[in-house]
């Protein structure tokens, strides 16, 4: 983010706007994650089979931090080409779309079962993704941007709040 930011001609607001919604949106599937498989959750503690051990660990840490990657790679083209195209819509809902096909992998290798919300947030994914294509330029890649940053906040929150609640109990 910061050197496709450095080598633009002039910095714009909106470029500034969409680096830093851009960070946000790498630390809320961050932040996701932790509230899932952190210290203490039932994902931390779940099954211990060497089966269950490389899904989880193996293949569905390497979907995470591909969908991390491919949430980079449209951060770098909203920023460099904030014009909305097909590459750049499917790249900015793809790579949150592979993130929770990992984060489901994984909570299916460790407990077994995946909350509904992780499904819902698939299905929003989704819909942005489609009305993003089916509108095209008519909607900015900066609103794009913003409401996929809406679900997985979102999911980051209820999973946070989740976690602290089976915590307690």
């Amino acid at each position: 983010m910061g050197f496709t930011l450095s080598e633009l001609e002039e910095v714009t607001p909106a470029a500034v706007l969409t680096t830093l919604l851009g960070f946000a949106g790498l630390f809320v599937l961050w932040w996701a994650y932790f509230a899932l498989a952190g210290h203490d959750t039932a994902a931390s503690q779940g099954e211990g089979s060497t089966t269950a051990l490389r899904s989880a660990f193996a293949y569905a840490h390497a979907l995470m931090v591909a969908g991390a990657i491919v949430v980079a790679v449209s951060i770098e083209l909203r920023i460099s080409h904030p014009e909305n195209d097909p590459p750049l819509l499917l790249t900015t809902v793809g790579g949150p779309l592979i993130y929770l096909a990992g984060n489901i992998l994984f909570l299916r290798s460790r407990t077994g079962a995946v909350a509904r919300t992780r499904y819902i947030a698939v299905a929003a994914l989704v819909v942005i993704g489609i009305a993003g294509l089916v509108l095209g330029h008519a909607v900015p890649a900066l609103l794009i941007g913003v409401a996929t940053l809406a679900v997985t906040t979102t999911l980051a929150v209820v999973t946070q709040l989740r976690s602290a609640r089976e915590a307690v109990a």
